[in-house]
């Protein structure tokens, strides 16, 4: 019969599985919009916190929804982010 394949032989265990069951969530900016593309979004950072299975933070942002009395909250990588500093998204052209 032969011998069993390399990958079916690491199987499903070990040290190499990856640690997903306590995710904060899909990392990502906002939605294009009307608001980036003619200007600018100002958001404000409520929280940074550890994702598991990720090397860098995740820092949690609210920003005022463009339509309705409402506050939206997006998870944004944190690259010198502080805790209730503000955060403003544009969209530059080159």
């Amino acid at each position: 019969m032969g011998r069993v394949i390399r990958s079916q032989r690491k199987g499903a265990g070990g040290i190499f599985k990856a640690h997903v069951s306590k995710r904060k969530g899909k990392p990502s900016f906002r939605a294009f919009d009307y608001i980036e593309r003619c200007g600018f979004i100002k958001g404000i950072v409520k929280s940074i916190e550890h994702d598991p299975g990720r090397g860098a933070p995740l820092v949690k942002v609210q920003f005022r929804d463009t339509l309705k009395y409402k506050k939206n909250y997006d998870n944004i990588h944190s690259r010198g982010r502080n805790v209730y500093g503000p955060i403003h998204l544009l969209w530059f052209q080159s």
